[in-house]
């Protein structure tokens, strides 16, 4: 098992934080283990992408389970910055 370390930095830079919070993104599963997602951090902002380099299309023509992975992915960061207390808010802004 995974295990991510303790490094929140309660009056540190949010976008460090975030990149923290990303860590816990990654141990989500994804088919395959294919990991088909993209970050970018911008100040407070986290933006996650599908990255279609690591999709597969044998075993997902219509690319659903490339996003579910990445809902989980998603869902796995939610978790854990409110666990830190961070209030988080979800947009489908490209």
């Amino acid at each position: 098992m995974s295990r991510v370390p303790n490094r929140v930095y309660p009056n540190g830079d949010t976008a460090d934080n975030i990149r923290y919070f990303v860590q816990y993104g990654v141990l989500a599963p994804s088919t395959h283990n294919t990991q088909p997602w993209r970050f970018e951090v911008d100040n407070n902002v986290l933006r996650i992408t599908p990255d279609h380099a690591r999709s597969l299309p044998q075993a997902d023509p219509t690319t659903r389970n490339l996003f579910v992975s990445i809902g989980a992915c998603i869902e796995n960061i939610i978790v854990a910055a409110q666990a830190y207390g961070y209030e988080v808010t979800l947009t489908d802004d490209v």
